[in-house]
């Protein structure tokens, strides 16, 4: 047995869960001992805490127990992970394991603790169903559904934050675990099991809706320390929001819809698939929450309390009439291009005696270019440095004869890592044409690179240089040197507008 859902094509709940393969021993059933171990485990060490999860975690999912000692014992093993998922940054990561193919092990360990410990919720919610599959009298499958919810989340976030696609049919057990709630009328319940001492945040409809906005917002172009930014911001959002569920039912502009039998996120109603007609479609109205966020920038005393520009950037993906306003076009002339990071290394491909051999760089794939930018993909390279949205690279692209094209500065606006192994990459060109120069501050002899962007016309844009990051100082006087002796001359350094991580833009002055 299992708990009903609406529609015919979807008669009952149906999660996906790997069947067991018998394996049930060092599995520890003692809450007190499983606390006391768990207590022990540093999280300070990542590597040790995740290996030491591995096993014990793995072979408790096939030991067969009753319902309510399995929901009891996850939350032991819970509580550890999901803070190491709001915790962990790029850098400490960084502190952890110092190689990239060591980094990039540790971000999927903790995924796949973080999907063992969604796989637990999931198997108490179907041994839950088949001892009573009417949920309004299930307290261990509501309690276990609202952390299956919850957990599910937080493996999504874990993805997001490191560009990671997340593992198949994650978005659909949340369809799947929603709409049984709806069946059952208690979307809006917070479920509560106050004699085991068991209690949730928010209702099943709010976890929901805040991971559906969370993925419409684009997240694969955010830095990896807002996603947990915009995370909340949608909860805070998440009460505006209206639903309905409907069969049969032809898309239209306006709404937002999710194919409740699907993997995928909502689709704006000029997008949804016609196939979707004949499924069970949840509508997601998110007028309300475009005119919340308008109130919240009409409230707000100071840019401090809100953060603009980041705001700013997800608005448009929350509106379901929203449409690109840049269309890709078909690719002509180079079909290839390589990518260089660090700002050392973008400083040398800028002076044409010192560039990287091309056949010494990471070639990508051109998928598809504008005037505005280029999507690439390149098999995950574990021996590149870790990409990051924000980054500046420098990009040049490979022309037919294995010869290297123009040189471009660019920005990383979105990158995602997908489960067939390859990375897809947009790049924003930044306008201008950069020339390489040294400079030194009055004070100093050290030279130091930099690179000079005159002042832009088409869009306008004030003249600039990017440098290392540290140099800006309110005023600061630099003193330009090149082997071309009109590009030396002294500026004064007026305006700090981006920082790239290891390297800056400042806007300059030109000094009498």
């Amino acid at each position: 047995m299992s708990f009903p859902l609406p529609g015919t094509d979807l008669p009952v709940l149906k999660l996906n869960i790997p069947p067991s393969e018998g394996k049930a021993s060092n599995v520890e059933l003692n809450e007190t001992l499983l606390k006391h171990w768990v207590e022990k485990l540093s999280a300070e060490d990542l590597p040790a805490f995740l290996g030491a999860y591995q096993q014990p975690l793995y072979h408790f999912n096939h030991r067969s127990m009753p319902p309510l000692v399995r929901l009891k014992m996850l939350e032991i093993y819970r509580q550890p992970l999901n803070r190491m998922v709001m915790q962990l940054t790029s850098w400490e990561l960084s502190q952890s394991a110092r190689s990239i193919e060591q980094q990039n092990q540790l971000i999927d360990s903790l995924m796949q603790r973080l999907n063992e410990l969604a796989i637990g919720y999931k198997i108490t919610i179907m041994n839950a169903a088949a001892e009573n599959n009417t949920l309004t009298h299930n307290a261990v499958a509501k309690m276990a559904i609202h952390r299956a919810i919850e957990q599910l989340s937080y493996l999504i976030i874990h993805a997001y934050k490191f560009y990671r696609q997340p593992p198949a049919g994650i978005y659909h057990d949340l369809h799947q675990l929603f709409l049984a709630c709806l069946q059952a009328g208690i979307g809006d319940e917070t479920p509560n099991m106050s004699l085991q001492q068991l209690k949730a945040e928010g209702s099943y409809q709010h976890r929901y809706i805040q991971m559906m906005l969370l993925g419409i917002c684009d997240p694969y172009s955010l830095r990896s320390n807002t996603v947990l930014k915009v995370y909340r911001m949608m909860g805070q959002l998440a009460p505006l929001a209206e639903t309905q569920l409907h069969q049969n039912f032809n898309a239209v502009q306006g709404m937002f819809y999710i194919n409740a039998k699907s993997d995928r996120l909502p689709e704006p109603g000029i997008y949804a698939r016609p196939t979707e007609s004949e499924s069970v479609l949840v509508a997601l109205n998110t007028k309300n929450i475009l005119n919340g966020i308008e109130r919240l920038l009409k409230q707000a005393s100071s840019e401090a309390e809100l953060d603009i520009t980041l705001i700013n950037q997800i608005t448009p993906y929350l509106n379901s009439a929203y449409q690109r306003k840049q269309p890709r076009q078909p690719v002509t002339g180079a079909v290839a291009a390589c990518v260089i990071q660090g700002f050392t290394s973008i400083h040398r491909q800028f002076a044409p005696q010192d560039q990287c051999p091309l056949d010494t760089q990471q070639s990508w794939q051109i998928l598809n270019k504008n005037d505005r930018g280029f999507l690439l993909s390149s098999p995950l390279n574990d021996k590149q440095h870790r990409l990051t949205v924000g980054e500046l690279v420098a990009m040049t692209e490979v022309l037919q004869d294995q010869r290297a094209g123009v040189t471009r500065l660019a920005t990383i606006q979105w990158l995602r890592h997908d489960r067939q192994g390859q990375t897809k990459l947009g790049l924003a060109l930044l306008p201008g044409t950069a020339k390489p120069i040294h400079f030194r501050v009055p004070s100093q002899d050290q030279l130091q690179p930099a690179l000079l962007i005159p002042e832009s016309v088409h869009p306008p844009f004030p003249a600039s240089i990017i440098c290392h990051s540290g140099v800006y100082r309110p005023e600061q006087i630099l003193q330009l040197q090149s082997s071309k002796k009109f590009l030396n001359f002294t500026i004064h350094c007026k305006q700090l507008i981006d920082n790239y991580g290891d390297s800056e833009r400042i806007t300059i002055h030109y000094c009498e």
